[in-house]
Formats: structure tokens, sequence, C-alpha cells
């Protein structure tokens, strides 16, 4: 190379040098601010955010009233287009889904048997074959089996084909996996009539599983009970209380009081979940 000479082949003209690096800033600035349209949605209700990279923007819920399937798709269609989301375009779409019914399985054993199958020998709910489901979790080596109703699929997908879609709890397990599981963790995930309890320790899944709860007393017993089941009972650690699309309002603020308040539970330092529905949701795309 000759001296004085950039090995970029600029030489000594200063002036197309900062237009190369005002350009490869602005291509990298393009790349990192990767936009994305998410979803949290149950039978109950939908929430919407976008998310530009760790800023997560809360567009709008909506609690829905007729619970048929072509109500809820004029319920949704309705909202979006009060948030004028089709005026603008993402990189990437994403849909949470929750439904109490959800079953993980190891892979080998998926793998010997079929989605329908492993349905039906864990629940006792006849459920349409087109609304049954899976997500493979690799880091877990675990497959999630779970059912989605079909207009969920078909209304999403024609408006948004590169849709990803699917089951709150790989959304969860996904997220909580890519942090630090080494500790005890306590994840308790709020819904109307329902709420899901994921607890961790020393980097594995030691418990999935959703409850019927019509009580911040019922989430309080099944909580204590899963722990003591686990040998976990007064263990230092760490619990994340999360908020969803039908929460009820206060739920969270109530639990929060009440498992501070019990002594076997005190140990367990509250750690914030703020959006994290919306965040785990980058996981997937």
């Amino acid at each position: 190379m000759q001296a004085g000479r950039s090995s970029l082949g600029y030489g000594s003209n200063p002036q197309k040098k900062r237009n190369f690096v005002q350009s490869v800033t602005q291509d990298n600035h393009s790349i990192m601010a990767k936009t994305q349209l998410t979803f949290v949605l149950s039978e109950n209700a939908l929430s919407v955010a976008e998310l530009d990279g760790d800023q997560v923007t809360p567009l709008g819920t909506i609690a829905f009233q007729g619970r048929k399937d072509f109500q809820y798709k004029e319920q949704i269609q309705g909202f979006l287009a009060q948030l004028e989301i089709n005026q603008k375009t993402y990189e990437d779409y994403s849909l949470s889904w929750f439904n109490p019914l959800s079953a993980l399985v190891p892979m080998n054993i998926f793998g010997a048997s079929n989605p329908e199958a492993i349905y039906k020998t864990c629940f006792t709910q006849e459920t349409p074959v087109n609304d049954i489901d899976y997500n493979r979790i690799s880091e877990l080596s675990l497959v999630n089996v779970f059912d989605i109703p079909l207009w969920v699929k078909s209304f999403f997908v024609i408006r948004y084909p590169r849709i990803v879609m699917q089951h709150e709890g790989s959304h969860l397990l996904r997220g909580i996996f890519s942090g630090s599981t080494f500790k005890l963790g306590v994840h308790i995930v709020l819904h109307a009539q329902h709420f899901q309890l994921i607890i961790v320790k020393h980097n594995a899944l030691l418990f999935y599983n959703t409850f019927e709860a019509n009580a911040v007393e019922d989430i309080l017993y099944y909580t204590a009970f899963s722990l003591q089941q686990q040998g976990l009972y007064n263990e230092a650690g760490q619990r994340f209380i999360y908020e969803t699309s039908d929460t009820p309002a206060g739920m969270r603020e109530k639990l929060q009081q009440q498992l501070h308040a019990l002594k076997e539970l005190q140990l367990l330092t509250a750690t914030a979940t703020e959006h994290l529905q919306f965040k785990y949701q980058q996981t997937c795309v």
C-alpha cells in the first residue's frame, strides 16, 4: 500500500470519505431500527403495540363483547381501523395467543406421535383438528401443543401474510431463557379467569401449568402449593408478575401485596415485567 493512501481507496479526498461514512451510518441505523407490530390476544381481549428495538409503544386494547367467530372479526377489524395500523409498514409481525389448554412434551415423544394424538391424551375437551397447533421450543427441546381457533389464523394471516403466531407460553419460555435463569424465578401471568405459572431454577424449567383462578387467593394457593411440591418453599429468588390484555384491573397490585405479606414467599423479590409480553415476541421472528 502506498504511503498516505486509505485502504478503502479514498486517497486524500475527505469529502468522498465523509459521504461514505454518512451512507454506512444511515444503512446501519435502518438495520438496527427494526420495527415490529405485536399482538397479545385471548378470547377476552386484544392488545397491540409497536416495537422499535427496545422501545415499546402500546397502541391500544379492546375487550371483546360478542364471542362468536364473526363477532371477533368485526370487533378486531373496527379496532385496527381506528388505530390506522394499515397505513404503516413493519418489518415483522407477531401474535401471542393465550388459551389455558397448553401442554409441553419432549421433542422425541412429539416426533413419535402427532399433535392431535398428544392433545387428546392431555385434554378431554373436544377440539376441531384444524384448531390444534404446536410450537417447537428448541432451546428446551420441547414442543408446546395447544389449540388456537381457525378464525384467528385466517383473520391475521390474510391481513399480515408474514405474521408469526405462537402460544403465549412459547413466547414466555423463549423470553425467560434468553436471560438469566440460574436463580429461582417464579413467573405468574395474569388473565381474566386463569393464570399461568412457570418456575425456573439452575437454568432448567421446573414447572409449567395454567390454573383456573377466580380470585387472588386462588393464585396464592396454587403458587405456594407448586413451590412446596418442588421443595422451594422459603427459598430466595425473584417473582415476575405479568399483566396481559385481559388482566382484571388492580389484580397485579393486590397480588404483589399479598405475596409480600405471605411469610413463606417473602424471599421472592418483585421484578419489573412492564411490556415483556410484547418484548418476548422478538424471540420468534
